[in-house]
């Protein structure tokens, strides 16, 4: 099976103001299971490419980072942007790596910027896809994906026969 997981709010909840994250455990527990059993899985996150490990790593090779996040809410974003980078949230590859064992089996993470994920999910042939947006879940649908919210964990277990 082909499984598509969003990061924030679905694999890592975070709050605004204070700024603090915490691992949400039994979708953790749904992803290893899926990359044990061998599935295909991604992480497909509206979150900016300059707060992934390569974008953030680029950044501070050129000096001050430049924030270029092109999709909606930019103001948002640079102050997301600006907690990831100060280390108060983690960053996604660093954070998969300390909570899912087999992170090293993850296909890809993706970073859409904020833009829609629906062409992306199609492109890579993803069956379900599990995301707090109800927007982004909306879309799936609409293209014959399987969408789930993160919360709805008997549901996800049964459409992934878990």
């Amino acid at each position: 099976m082909i499984v598509a997981f969003d990061f924030d709010n679905t694999l890592m909840s975070h709050s605004v103001p204070p700024l603090s994250w915490q691992s949400m455990k039994p979708q953790i527990s749904i992803l290893n299971q899926l990359l044990e059993r061998g599935d295909t899985v991604y992480i497909v996150t509206a979150r900016c490419v300059m707060i992934s490990r390569a974008g953030l790593m680029d950044a501070q090779k050129k000096g001050k980072p430049k924030i270029v996040c092109q999709g909606h809410h930019h103001y948002l974003k640079r102050l997301f942007f600006d907690a990831v980078r100060k280390g108060i949230i983690p960053i996604a590859e660093d954070f998969l790596e300390q909570y899912v064992p087999n992170a090293h089996l993850i296909k890809k993470v993706y970073y859409t910027d904020g833009f829609p994920k629906g062409e992306l999910l199609e492109e890579l042939g993803v069956q379900v896809l599990i995301d707090d947006s109800k927007h982004k879940r909306a879309e799936a649908l609409e293209r014959g994906i399987l969408a789930f919210d993160p919360s709805a964990l008997k549901e996800i277990k049964v459409a992934l026969k878990l």
